[in-house]
């Protein structure tokens, strides 16, 4: 299933030209975790070792900390980013952020299954792709997929 949940800040209405909606996938270093041990994912910078790479997927520690790559993001292009992703502990909600650049995010609750989370935005001014656990329990990512939008984009003023 896919959820699309609040609106990333700094980006109010984005819009796309509904005549070329075409994405073009973008290269992430080990975006679906396969390759790394430990608290080393390779490709990522982990903000304090709080990441550990567990089996093909990535779990956060229990401390609000990044995980990121940059490089990633073309300036002034709308994005797409597919985080799968799930809650670790059970009788809790996990929050994951995820960031295009530093300001513009998207909230999502997550459940205690995998799902596919969504989110289209516009960064301006930073290339980093920043995943961030915003609870105080363990997230799971089992992957990251990131897309360019070819097409025109708007924004609604």
């Amino acid at each position: 299933s896919s959820h699309e949940l609040g609106e990333p800040s700094g980006v109010t209405g984005l819009i796309l030209d509904e005549h070329d909606t075409t994405f073009t996938e973008v290269s992430i270093t080990n975006g679906d975790f396969t390759s790394g041990s430990g608290t080393t994912i390779t490709g990522w910078t982990n903000d304090g070792s709080q990441w550990t790479r567990v089996g093909d997927t990535a779990v956060s520690g229990t401390t609000s900390k990044l995980l990121q790559q940059s490089s990633i993001l073309t300036n002034n292009i709308a994005h797409k980013v597919i985080v799968r992703a799930k809650n670790t502990t059970s009788d809790s909600t996990g929050i994951l952020r995820v960031y295009l650049g530093a300001n513009n995010y998207a909230v999502y609750n997550l459940t205690n299954d995998f799902a596919d989370y969504e989110f289209k935005g516009l960064q301006a001014n930073s290339t980093i792709l920043f995943l961030y656990n915003a609870s105080n329990t363990n997230i799971t990512v089992d992957s990251v997929k990131v897309y360019k939008y070819d097409g025109n984009v708007g924004v609604l003023v």
